[in-house]
């Protein structure tokens, strides 16, 4: 019984020498809290254990303290439990390092698997844009061709038929003025 009594004090103690976080602590831990109005460590103190080291006189007062104590740590422990198992199936989901070190293969492989369908769209694109300069150019010699031949009507009309309006003009001129002087 002393060896389960020691025991109990330790756990006790280092419960109180660890003080969960206010985040770790469960609803039903806080509502003990609340409803007792005093935190963790004023109940927990190795202080308020004292009266454990003492020999029992007879009352059993020492005992109804310890079985007290037993009991909100057996509540406790439960408590623990069930967070522990809310804990531990939240925990199968999570990604471990292989699972991100696949998924990041897995990224790396679907990029570049992107990326070579975007090179092939842009030299497809690229090769349109070709055509469209090759039908640039075919276009531009037609003008030019059309521009050689404008030309070349310009310069049988200028010869054709200028030059002997304007000769003809001129022997007009010439016979106007030369008769009447």
């Amino acid at each position: 019984m002393r060896t389960f009594t020691f025991f109990c004090a330790v756990i006790l103690y280092s419960l109180r020498a660890k003080p969960a976080s206010p985040l770790l602590i469960s609803p039903r831990w806080r509502s003990l809290q609340d409803t007792r109005n005093r935190d963790m460590g004023s109940y927990l103190c190795p202080s308020d254990m004292s009266d454990v080291w003492h020999k029992d006189e007879g009352n059993g007062e020492n005992m109804d303290i310890l079985e007290q104590r037993v009991e909100r740590l057996e509540e406790d422990t439960r408590q623990i439990k069930l967070d522990l198992a809310v804990l531990t199936a939240r925990s199968e989901n999570f990604a471990t390092k292989t699972d991100v070190a696949e998924l990041r293969a897995e990224l790396i492989k679907e990029i570049a698997a992107s990326e070579a369908r975007t090179n092939i769209r842009f030299e497809k694109i690229d090769e349109k844009f070709e055509r469209i300069d090759e039908k640039f150019e075919r276009i531009d010699e037609k003008f030019e061709r059309m521009f050689e031949k404008f030309n070349d009507i310009n310069s049988r009309i200028t010869w054709t038929l200028m030059i002997p309006a304007l000769v003809a003009v001129l022997l007009w001129f010439v016979k106007t003025a030369i008769l009447k002087i």
